[in-house]
């Protein structure tokens, strides 16, 4: 009752295997398999006893499918490598049928242009006397050509042999001919290639009768697994040869033939039974089919659930083919919101995105705003630090009456000079070295009276020019003419190569037209803003040549610079802690700050001197925060929404040709499609298995 619980439910795994192959699936999952390979001569396609010709040349897989049953069934159809799709069926009344159909199947190959296909002539048989077996025989190996055939068959019969013989659950039915040296087995060399250790190679020894009287021994320790050992082992079968099928041997008298030379021949006949003949050969496969068939059929099983989520999840990843304007509009639309909003997110600092983290792991930052911020640092910088320009003079050396600024008791104090030696220096009665006096400076003017004189109009001379103080101050606003250029392409590279990475990101690889045509306007949209950025700097800037400020901190400077000096040096006059103060000293520093002595074209220049430093430090306030609100009004909101409008009129025929799968595209879609179809295939007939087996 065992035996034939496990018959049948090996006959039932056998049938899911058959049927798996029979829709296309080996060519996603290798199933469990014997393949029959050899040399054209070997007699492999007569290995096992079965209709053959000896005019018949395979040209592709011939799949052998025997099973047993109460009476004689068959057919014969061609099935398509990968597709699983079977044609020219034809029903069998006998099996002297086979043969021809086979040659019929053949020529329908060869008529397509196929000298070797990978497609595969599925023969299924049913008798009462048949085995549950499953071959596959393949096109004998090949080394020429007759005049009339393509040499490229050569090549290409090792190549579908190679396919069969990688297969890690194909069991190798390696035949060889027992009159060939061992050295030059073919098969057997290609084999022990990919399966080193022996673990899935059977090999059948063929024409034990064309061997040399004396030779047998050599073949003998090969059948006994000794010159090259295979876990399978090694089997000798006596097959039909030409002058057999010309004189129509029937299977039966040709098994009787076989069976009778291994039992009468002086050396085959100690061999042991297990070792020799069809039948036996045929019960070992039968064994091997299962065993490999058992063992592989739960991780096949498991591989068609694994592929079957894979694949599905790589159409996924394509999506659906968007073959209306809708649908095409629907996904430009989604993609366009999506890399926008990000856009704005990098602009406004907005970082919650993903798309934001991982810095280090993306090797590049993209949050755009920050990376501005330190441009507009960089500019407030270089803005602030244009210096006044301006010149102090001091005497060369010192005389007698002269006024300077000495240390008394660690403060500074201002003395007339009452004596002057080598080294030395006397003030107020006081001996000082000359390293510790310093020379009053004066503020030298002499380059701004000659243009006050050079450029001298109507105006009085107790009035600034404005002209001239325009043109003065002119000269301190063109230096931050390249500053603003530089921000302005600071501000332009930060937003290319954030939003370039913003549209890969938001982006689909099948879409290269779409990536491109959406990199393509962000580079025009960059240009023409920028562009346009471009001449309002520019004229915002030409602006600045005309000074004008309500700002109070102009005259709160004015005064700050006009007093200030003063004030310094009366403090420097007394002592620390003393109120006291020289009057003349006093009269020493308000002479040097003019009151009193300076001459009219002095006073003109110290005050227009005044007006342009005054007015210097309140432009630079303005500019550093000026410039980068006109860049964030006029180019980042008006790049977003030039983007948008550009990315919204586009057309649906534009959107058509963008979002058209390139070839490659189709061509994996494709495949996936055939794949996902031959696993549902399979998982139905799996499930067909199982309610078929509870229904048992």
């Amino acid at each position: 009752m065992e035996n034939l619980f496990e018959s049948n439910c090996f006959k039932t795994q056998r049938n899911l295997i058959d049927r798996l192959r029979s829709i296309g699936l080996d060519k996603y999952i290798e199933l469990p398999q014997i393949a029959v390979m050899g040399d054209t001569s070997s007699g492999k396609s007569s290995g096992i006893e079965f209709p053959s010709s000896d005019t018949l040349t395979t040209r592709c897989p011939t799949q052998i499918v025997l099973s047993e049953a109460d009476e004689f069934s068959g057919t014969v159809c061609l099935v398509r490598f990968g597709s699983g799709i079977s044609s020219h069926l034809t029903h069998l009344t006998n099996r002297t049928e086979i043969t021809t159909e086979i040659a019929r199947l053949t020529q329908v190959i060869r008529d397509e242009g196929q000298t070797i296909s990978d497609d595969a002539i599925v023969v299924e048989v049913r008798r009462p006397e048949y085995p549950n077996l499953t071959l596959t025989d393949l096109p004998g190996i090949i080394r020429t050509v007759q005049d009339n055939e393509d040499p490229a068959m050569i090549p290409r019969v090792r190549q579908l042999v190679d396919r069969y013989l990688v297969q890690k659950r194909t069991v190798i039915l390696a035949v060889v001919p027992a009159n060939v040296d061992f050295h030059n087995y073919e098969i057997l060399q290609a084999a022990e290639k990919v399966d080193p250790k022996g673990e899935r190679t059977i090999a059948i020894i063929t024409k034990p009768d064309a061997i040399d009287p004396g030779a047998e021994q050599s073949v003998l320790d090969l059948l006994m697994n000794k010159k090259k050992a295979l876990r399978l082992g090694y089997h000798a079968v006596r097959c039909r040869s030409k002058q057999h099928h010309d004189d129509k041997m029937t299977i039966p008298e040709g098994l009787q033939m076989e069976h009778d030379f291994f039992h009468n021949h002086k050396v085959w006949k100690s061999v042991a039974p297990s070792y020799v003949g069809c039948e036996r050969l045929t019960e070992k496969l039968v064994k091997v089919l299962r065993n490999i068939i058992t063992e592989s059929l739960p991780i096949v099983l498991k591989e068609i659930m694994d592929k079957l989520l894979k694949c599905q999840d790589s159409l996924d990843q394509l999506g659906s083919v968007m073959n209306t304007a809708q649908s095409r509009r629907l996904f430009y639309s989604r993609f366009v919101s999506a890399a926008l909003q990000l856009m704005k997110d990098a602009l406004q600092g907005d970082y919650a995105d993903l798309f934001f983290c991982d810095i280090h792991e993306r090797r590049c930052d993209n949050r755009a705003k920050a990376i501005i911020r330190k441009h507009d640092t960089k500019f407030q910088q270089e803005v602030e630090s244009t210096l006044f320009q301006e010149k102090y003079v001091a005497p060369v050396k010192f005389k007698i009456g002269d006024w300077v600024e000495t240390i008394e008791n660690g403060q500074a104090r201002i003395c007339r000079v009452e004596a002057v030696e080598d080294k030395h220096i006397k003030c107020n009665g006081i001996i000082h070295p000359k390293g510790h006096c310093h020379a009053i400076k004066e503020l030298d003017l002499t380059n701004l009276k000659k243009q006050i004189v050079d450029n001298r109009g109507d105006e009085l001379s107790i009035f600034p020019s404005y002209k001239l103080f325009c043109s003065l101050m002119r000269e301190y606003v063109q230096k931050w003419d390249a500053p603003m250029k530089s921000l302005l392409a600071s501000y332009a590279h930060v937003c290319q190569d954030v939003f370039h990475r913003i549209l890969r990101h938001c982006g689909n690889e099948k879409f290269s037209r779409l990536n491109e045509h959406s990199a393509m306007v962000l580079d025009q949209c960059l240009k023409t803003v920028r562009t346009e950025t471009n001449r309002v700097i520019a004229e915002s800037l030409h602006a600045e040549y005309r000074p004008f400020t309500m700002n109070p901190a102009l005259y709160e400077n004015l005064m700050k610079l006009r007093n200030e000096p003063l004030k310094r040096a009366l403090e420097g006059l007394t002592a620390k802690g003393s109120r006291d103060v020289n009057l003349d000293a006093v009269y020493a520093i308000l002479a040097i700050n003019g009151f009193g002595t300076q001459t009219d074209d002095h006073r003109e220049a110290l005050e227009l001197h005044v007006a342009l430093k005054a007015y210097l430090e309140v432009a630079k306030k303005r500019v550093v925060d000026k410039f980068p609100m006109l860049l964030q009004e006029h180019f980042v909101c008006k790049l977003l929404d030039t983007l948008q409008n550009q990315f919204a009129s586009i057309s649906d025929e534009q959107l058509e040709a963008l979002l058209r799968e390139s070839k490659a595209t189709q061509n994996y879609r494709h495949q996936l499609d055939s794949e996902l179809e031959s696993l549902k295939a399979a998982e139905k007939e799996i499930s067909l298995m199982y309610c078929s087996g509870s229904n048992t």
